[in-house]
């Protein structure tokens, strides 16, 4: 007969097991969706990633994100009510801020941090700026509809000018959604950066069909 003692600890692991797995299950389904069957919401937390730097070509490398969400308008598989702004809606808070910390601070990167919706919104987005008069850069967390961090920072990179008529995130997906390879295909990030090689912004976006670029002219 096993000893009591023994049968307390065998249970005790049975119960963590149950609830590691429950735990893991749990976590996966925040961000999981099914095609048009059942409407799941997904749910985010402030990510304050550890910024140190604006390195020069910053942006060059599109990051993919965790987090895979449908590209196409007319899924309704999944809720993301924290993502209420746009990338220019993320620029347009960052900006002021930037400005006071700099009067020649100019735009480096906008990247999104977390899932972004087919609308081209996300619940957090990183907008790097930099000072050529400082030889500084600045970081601004945009999370929901109001910035979470404001951060001076080294930076190889003084900035860059704008187009005047730059389109916003949800252009950039307008022009992949109705085109056939994208009909299933999911989208993990979208990032505006500066393209040192073709002197243009380009947005770079993080598929399930691999990654796409689309320039700014």
């Amino acid at each position: 007969m096993m000893n009591p003692k023994k049968i307390a600890a065998f249970a005790a692991v049975i119960i963590l097991a149950l609830l590691v797995a429950g735990a893991l299950s749990w976590t996966k389904e925040r961000y999981t969706f099914n095609e048009g069957t059942v409407s799941r919401k997904v749910e985010v937390e402030p990510v304050l990633p550890a910024t140190v730097e604006v390195a020069r070509g910053e942006g060059r490398k599109i990051v993919e994100g965790e987090v895979d969400l449908p590209i196409d308008r007319e899924d309704r598989s999944f809720t993301l009510s924290d993502a209420i702004l746009t990338l220019k809606g993320g620029y347009d808070i960052a900006l002021p801020l930037a400005s006071a910390w700099a009067k020649d601070a100019r735009l480096v990167l906008v990247r999104s941090i977390g899932p972004v919706t087919a609308k081209g919104t996300a619940a957090e987005w990183q907008v790097l700026f930099a000072s050529k008069e400082k030889e500084k850069g600045y970081e601004v967390l945009v999370f929901r509809d109001r910035a979470i961090r404001e951060l001076e920072i080294e930076s190889e990179s003084s900035g860059y000018e704008l187009p005047s008529d730059w389109y916003d995130s949800s252009d950039a997906l307008s022009s992949l959604q109705g085109q056939p390879q994208f009909s299933k295909a999911t989208l993990s990030s979208i990032q505006f950066f500066y393209n040192e090689d073709g002197k243009r912004w380009s947005y770079g976006l993080s598929t399930s069909e691999g990654t796409v670029s689309i320039p700014v002219r």
